[in-house]
């Protein structure tokens, strides 16, 4: 699976800074704001979970949300990482995710080939990623890039997780229970 780690945001604070690839194109506090990131996509999130999830062995939650300070300013949200067991079809969930999310900005389609798709906002930045992972399950996940807070205070202090999300399970990893092999008895010496 592919998680971009937090200590490798960097946000851009003015338009002669390097940026990254997946910081948006508009000066920083024209982006879209984290709390509407977390009204516009965590909301089409939750859309694309309700209607791929009937035609999934199983839905579980990978890992919850988390709203992150940017260095610099700003506040980069990941979203829960959800998991959709088999018999999910990927070209299913491509063509889903396909309809959705280009409707709200995340346009432009990186990395599109039989096993993953990228979907990105290249004006405020972040992306949606759909995978399938070794096992065949199809994941589904998303980071905001660094965003401003639309009144100035810290997001972090009223985040409360979309409703979708507390609803799922907690994906538990397949146990493997080790069985010793029988052993003849030892016989008694003689």
């Amino acid at each position: 699976m592919l998680f971009r780690s937090v200590a490798t945001v960097s946000c851009a604070r003015s338009d002669d800074e390097r940026r990254l690839w997946w910081d948006g194109s508009a000066p920083f506090k024209e982006r879209q704001s984290i709390q509407e990131y977390q009204e516009v996509v965590e909301a089409r999130l939750g859309e694309f979970v309700a209607e791929l999830a009937p035609n999934s062995g199983g839905v579980s939650l990978i890992r919850n949300s988390k709203l992150y300070p940017c260095k610099g300013g700003g506040y980069e949200l990941h979203t829960a990482s959800i998991t959709f067991e088999l018999p999910v079809e990927y070209s299913r969930a491509r063509e889903l995710a396909g309809r959705l999310f280009p409707t709200i900005g995340l346009d432009t389609i990186t990395g599109d080939d039989e096993d993953s798709a990228f979907f990105h906002d290249k004006t405020n930045g972040g992306d949606i990623d759909l995978i399938i992972s070794m096992d065949g399950s199809v994941t589904i996940s998303g980071v905001s890039g660094c965003r401003p807070s639309r009144d100035g205070t810290d997001p972090r202090t009223t985040r409360t997780p979309p409703e979708w999300e507390a609803s799922l399970p907690l994906y538990q990893r397949p146990s493997h229970t080790f069985t010793p092999p029988r052993t003849q008895p030892v016989p008694a010496p003689p």
